[in-house]
């Protein structure tokens, strides 16, 4: 199994048992202004395609958040 490298994040934002950020669609972390994309997200699947597809999510909830 893969885990993250999210130790960082540990005592900021929510992470589950293995350590991947959980977020909502867009991106959303749990402290509203901070978003997480690619394969540290919860449910990522450790590839180049969805992880950029994810990142991309995360900018249009950004833009969102901006507005």
């Amino acid at each position: 199994m893969i885990f993250p490298n999210t130790d960082d994040f540990k005592n900021l934002i929510a992470l589950n048992e293995q350590g991947f950020i959980q977020t909502e669609s867009f991106g959303e972390t749990n402290i509203k202004g901070i978003f997480a994309a690619g394969d540290c997200r919860e449910g990522a699947i450790a590839q180049v395609p969805a992880a950029t597809g994810k990142g991309v999510l995360a900018n249009y909830g950004i833009r969102a958040f901006f507005k």
